[in-house]
């Protein structure tokens, strides 16, 4: 079995707006994993991969005191 020396192409994952707004629900404004979920017809195990996903996109960073 031959394999390919050609770099694998990714696509830069950018989070959508619903995205943002489950982030913002959870992180920013202390709601619970499973009332974002069903808020946004997601189930709350969706809804931790989501969280993962997006701290891994900003890097670690944390929010700052002004929601950023």
């Amino acid at each position: 079995m031959a394999t390919s020396d050609k770099p694998r192409r990714t696509r830069l994952w950018k989070p959508s707006a619903r995205d943002q707004a489950i982030y913002r629900a959870v992180v920013i404004e202390g709601r619970t994993q499973q009332a974002a979920g069903e808020e946004f017809g997601r189930s709350q195990s969706a809804v931790s991969r989501l969280l993962k996903r997006f701290e891994r996109w900003r890097g670690g960073a944390k929010p700052d005191a002004s929601g950023d």
